[in-house]
């Protein structure tokens, strides 16, 4: 995540998505969420998970305010 973070701040452009992170479970992609939100101390950047089992509208919600990073699972990604 460390190396994903330092791309992601040294574009200008922080609304966009400008890395996905496919992970095989859902566990494993909300843990490296989790991490994500331990060490980003700059809360201008936004990571989002998405993964089956919920509701997609309030995902694709979460992606249209704007995310840097999406952490997902190959099936809803």
């Amino acid at each position: 995540m460390i190396p994903a973070l330092q791309r992601v701040m040294d574009k200008k452009i922080k609304r966009s998505c400008r890395i996905i992170i496919l992970s095989p479970t859902r566990e494993l992609a909300t843990q490296i969420v989790k991490v994500f939100e331990e060490v980003n101390t700059n809360d201008q950047i936004r990571c989002v998970c998405v993964y089956g089992g919920v509701s997609r509208r309030d995902q694709i919600r979460e992606l249209e305010r704007g995310v840097s990073i999406v952490v997902g699972t190959p099936g809803r990604v």
